[in-house]
């Protein structure tokens, strides 16, 4: 049986190991800020560092018959019965008016559902291009899909997107120069552990 001082000590031990722990965690989080501080997000999600080069026209073709520049446009490719494809439209939208890009939206749908598609996604006929030329040509696999082109018709940058900090770091990447995180690590590897 125990005695009133041994149930004090067990329980003096058990807030010593409760305050180490939550002491030990803010160390680790202090830790991972500094961490996080150090790698920003580029391009994570970019396929591969291999960029296409300058796109096969200078011009898209959208639904309504006009002609849209490509030049320093933010192209989103998407398809409406993808829910995420619905979702990254507004957000797109805002990031291409922050960035000062026209934002080009992207579809290769079947000609007799485009009308349905522009419904659906809550697009314009001017805002949409659709066929599978310009999203085979930059190598796109997966829905949504973010590319930023240059003033002289070139991918600067491109990945999946599936939020705004994805489409950021697409222009982080831009900036930075780094195609990806991947990419960024290999050029920093002694300064991140400093």
């Amino acid at each position: 049986m125990m005695d009133i001082f041994s149930l004090f000590y067990v329980h003096v031990g058990l807030w010593v190991c409760v305050g180490t722990i939550i002491f030990a965690s803010i160390l680790i989080q202090q830790h991972m800020n500094k961490l996080f501080s150090k790698i920003a997000p580029i391009g994570a999600l970019t396929p591969n560092n291999l960029l296409p080069g300058a796109l096969p026209y200078q011009k898209a073709t959208m639904l309504d018959g006009s002609q849209a520049d490509l030049k320093e446009a933010c192209l989103l490719f998407v398809d409406a019965s993808c829910p995420v494809s619905r979702k990254m439209i507004p957000i797109a939208r805002s990031f291409a008016h922050k960035e000062q890009r026209l934002l080009i939206l992207c579809t290769d749908a079947p000609e007799n559902s485009l009308d349905e598609a522009c419904r659906v996604l809550r697009a314009e006929a001017n805002e949409i291009t659709n066929g599978p030329v310009l999203g085979q040509f930059i190598g796109v696999d997966r829905l949504p899909f973010g590319v930023l082109v240059s003033d002289d018709y070139t991918v600067l940058a491109r990945g999946l997107v599936n939020s705004r900090e994805h489409l950021e770091s697409l222009s982080v990447s831009v900036k930075t120069g780094y195609a990806s995180i991947q990419n960024y690590l290999e050029n920093n590897k002694y300064n991140i552990i400093n």
